[in-house]
């Protein structure tokens, strides 16, 4: 599951520079989620910081 790792990885870094937006900053409660399609199926999981 390496690969399914790295694409985590990845998609955090993006996420935590989104997050630095100042119309994302703003919102309250905001939840972040991964979304990846690995080896034929989807795989969801929750950014927790």
């Amino acid at each position: 599951m390496r690969v399914t790792r790295t694409l985590y990885e990845r998609a955090v870094k993006q996420l935590d520079f989104y997050v630095t937006d100042d119309r994302l900053s703003g919102v309250p409660d905001l939840h972040r989620y991964v979304i990846m399609y690995v080896y034929g199926r989807f795989i969801i999981r929750e950014v927790v910081s």
